[in-house]
C-alpha cells in the first residue's frame, strides 16, 4: 500500500505570513495491513533465500520455508497459505509435483512451479496439477514478480 501525503513548508525567513505556502508531496511505502502469505517449498538453500528475499523486498509474508514434499499437506493445512511455490525435484521421499497431487484432494491453493529440470515429461505431469505457472531456474526477479501477482489475482 502507498501513502501519499502533503506537507506544507514554512520558510520562516519570509515576512509576507500570509503568502503562498510551498508545499511538498512524499510518498511513503507501507506494509500491507494483512499481507498475501506465500509457502515456499525448496530444498536448495541459495535459491529458497533468494526467492524469500524477493518475495519479503515485495511485502508478502513468506512461512518458513520448507524442503520437503512430505511436509506441504501439513503445513498448507495448519498455515493455510495464499499460494504455494514449489521446486519440482526435491530430495524427499516424494517431489513438487507428487506433492501438489496430494494437496489438490483438499485444496485448491494457487501452485507455481519452479525447477532446473525441463522436459515435457516433467512439464507433462505438473500440468497435470492445474499450477498458476511454471518458472525455470534461475527465477528472474521480474519474473517471478509477475508470476506470483498473477496467481494471486486469480479468482
Amino acid at each position: 500500500m502507498r501513502l501519499i501525503f502533503s506537507q506544507d513548508i514554512l520558510d520562516l525567513g519570509d515576512a509576507r505570513i500570509g503568502g503562498p505556502t510551498p508545499r511538498s508531496v512524499h510518498e511513503v511505502s507501507m506494509p500491507e495491513a494483512n499481507p498475501k502469505t506465500i509457502l515456499l517449498v525448496e530444498d536448495e538453500s541459495i535459491s529458497a533465500l533468494e526467492m524469500r528475499e524477493t518475495l519479503e523486498g515485495l511485502g508478502y509474508e513468506v512461512l518458513p520455508v520448507l524442503a520437503s514434499g512430505d511436509e506441504v499437506l501439513g503445513s498448507v493445512l495448519s498455515r493455510r497459505p495464499d499460494l504455494i511455490i514449489m521446486d519440482i525435484h526435491l530430495k524427499s521421499y516424494i517431489d513438487g509435483v507428487d506433492a501438489v497431487s496430494r494437496l489438490r484432494m483438499v485444496s485448491q491453493v494457487p501452485v507455481i512451479y519452479v525447477t532446473a529440470y525441463t522436459g515435457e515429461g516433467v512439464e507433462s505431469r505438473a500440468r497435470g496439477t492445474s499450477p498458476a505457472d511454471y518458472l525455470e531456474k534461475p527465477v528472474e526477479e521480474s519474473r517471478l514478480k509477475a508470476s506470483v501477482e498473477k496467481a494471486l489475482a486469480r479468482p
